[in-house]
């Protein structure tokens, strides 16, 4: 049986509703004596802050806590800061851009991250040269997984790609959630390890679209920006029921640890060969050009010149193994 990581992205900070959600999932976690990794936007514990959510955020640090950039769509989104700039500028870029978010982590949580985790379709080589100068010793949502899905490691740097996701709308209905579970099911028959699942954004749960389509196509808002549509009260029981069902159920796939504890077990570090290489290098490009297409993102972002920082990168990939 592999070892089991959830997931959860908490990052809006328009709706107070969303603050309920994130406290709803907290408690039916909870319920089932399971601990996560929540992904958390600096503005997102700035705004639980300012809204006085104490209950939210002593919810949250029961967690494993990781920092899902500072702004998440607000732009310049990662692959915006970097594109075109020397691997030092970009380093400095992301550090201007994310450390206002580790800022706030410590001030909220009174601790930081275990973990960066990028937002969206978002990210650039440049974040591990930033993540190197910080306490923070590892990644999520990799974009530079290896051919059998291992976690990797780069120049000391953890590396933990997402093997599997449940979408909001897959707690829907006694279908939709048992064709979610055989998929999980699949990878923890795999060979894997270690397996990332992610279970979504609790703000999906009360609202039927993401909280940031007017950052869509590289805008900026200014004034006040309109709420996703909200789910009916009904509609949004039905959700926190399904993942209420699907918690114990993942449960017996695995023993599931939450990121700080999975980092903190005796890993060897392997390195990676010639073919793996290659075929790392190669998703890893066909990723990054994907990533680039996120709506969010300004129209025809080109991010070749984020190519060369990646292969500098995969030069020093290494294979996480677990020690038996």
């Amino acid at each position: 049986m592999p070892i089991v990581t959830l997931f959860f992205d908490v990052e809006d900070p328009l709706a107070p509703d969303s603050d309920d959600a994130a406290l709803r999932v907290c408690q039916l976690l909870a319920a089932e004596g399971l601990t996560a990794t929540m992904c958390v936007t600096g503005e997102k514990a700035r705004k639980l802050r300012e809204r006085a959510r104490r209950d939210v955020i002593e919810a949250l640090k029961s967690h494993s806590l990781g920092l899902h950039t500072n702004t998440h769509s607000v732009h310049p989104t990662t692959m915006e800061a970097v594109k075109d700039l020397s691997w030092e500028q970009g380093v400095e870029a992301i550090r201007k851009s994310e450390e206002p978010g580790l800022a706030s982590f410590e001030e909220v949580f009174g601790r930081m991250p275990c973990c960066w985790a990028g937002a969206g379709n978002t990210w650039a080589p440049h974040v591990l040269g930033w993540l190197a100068t910080t306490p923070i010793k590892a990644w999520a949502y990799s974009l530079l997984t290896p051919p059998g899905g291992e976690p990797h490691r780069v120049n000391g740097l953890c590396g933990f790609p997402q093997h599997g996701a449940i979408s909001e709308d897959d707690y829907a209905s006694p279908e939709s959630r048992a064709t979610a579970l055989d998929r999980i099911r699949a990878l923890c028959s795999s060979k894997l390890e270690w397996v990332g699942v992610f279970l979504g954004h609790p703000t999906r749960y009360v609202h039927r679209a993401f909280w940031d389509a007017a950052y869509y196509g590289g805008l900026n808002p200014t004034g006040e920006i309109p709420l996703p549509e909200e789910r009916p009260q009904a509609e949004r029981e039905a959700l926190f029921e399904g993942l209420e069902e699907l918690l114990p159920k993942i449960a017996e796939l695995g023993p599931v640890l939450p990121l700080d504890e999975v980092l903190a077990l005796p890993w060897d570090w392997v390195p990676m060969g010639a073919g793996a290489m290659r075929h790392t290098r190669e998703a890893a490009t066909k990723r990054i050009a994907q990533a680039a297409k996120w709506p969010i993102h300004r129209p025809h972002l080109r991010v070749e010149s984020l190519l060369a920082p990646l292969e500098a990168a995969l030069g020093g990939l290494e294979i996480g193994r677990l020690r038996r």
